[in-house]
């Protein structure tokens, strides 16, 4: 707890760093108890936000980490796993870790939480990843459906992400039927109200899918 607590503060960062915090971090014993879990996965979660570290070479212990704590059925420590991981997603060199079975079947499941807070940071984690278009076929096959699903949300911070997402993922014409047909009409209702960041992503949704000529009626 008091780890956690220092990494909260930024200016620590470089001091930490000599302690080699890391390394501490990927031999640190959870002995099966959620009130170590969270501790851990609030502790990553924080240092996931300095820049005084290289997410690449971050990433290559706290990626096993998170993963680790994914087993954990705890809304905290889920809510931090997903934020540390999509911290380290705003890097493009960290997302070939992403395309794990394990990791894609928890993102499935978190689109579907109770908590909106979980499904939040699913939604930006998700929507760093598919930056790099490789992830493509990996996430249309297993959480694009979700993905669209989530288009009928009254969250807006949710419906941004999934925006984001949607316009990333458009770029591949796979994808263009199961958003046409399940994420659009719901965004379209929603175009004349939601925040203009949002209707943007929503416009060249519609742009890039109205652009694929078999879709079009003949």
């Amino acid at each position: 707890s008091a780890m956690r607590n220092l990494v909260a503060c930024p200016s620590l960062h470089v001091c930490l760093d000599n302690h080699n915090i890391l390394s501490l971090i990927k031999n640190l014993k959870l002995h099966n108890k959620v009130e170590n879990a969270r501790e851990l996965s609030g502790l990553i979660c924080n240092l996931t936000l300095s820049n005084c570290y290289n997410k690449f070479d971050m990433s290559t212990i706290l990626f096993k980490r998170d993963v680790d704590l994914i087993k954990y059925e705890d809304d905290e420590v889920t809510r931090q796993v997903l934020s540390s991981l999509a911290n380290l997603a705003e890097d493009v060199s960290t997302h070939d870790n992403f395309i794990q079975p394990i990791l894609l079947s928890h993102f499935s499941k978190c689109l579907s939480h109770d908590s909106i807070n979980v499904v939040r940071e699913a939604m930006r984690c998700i929507s760093n990843i598919v930056t790099t278009r490789n992830t493509h076929e990996y996430i249309s096959s297993s959480v694009l459906q979700p993905i669209t699903f989530l288009s009928n949300s009254t969250d807006s911070e949710c419906l941004y992400y999934v925006t984001i997402a949607l316009r990333k993922m458009v770029q591949n014409t796979t994808t263009h039927s199961i958003i046409l047909h399940n994420a659009l009409p719901s965004l379209l209702t929603k175009v004349a109200t939601v925040h203009a960041r949002t209707r943007l992503h929503i416009l060249v949704v519609l742009r890039d899918t109205a652009a694929n000529s078999d879709l079009k009626v003949k």
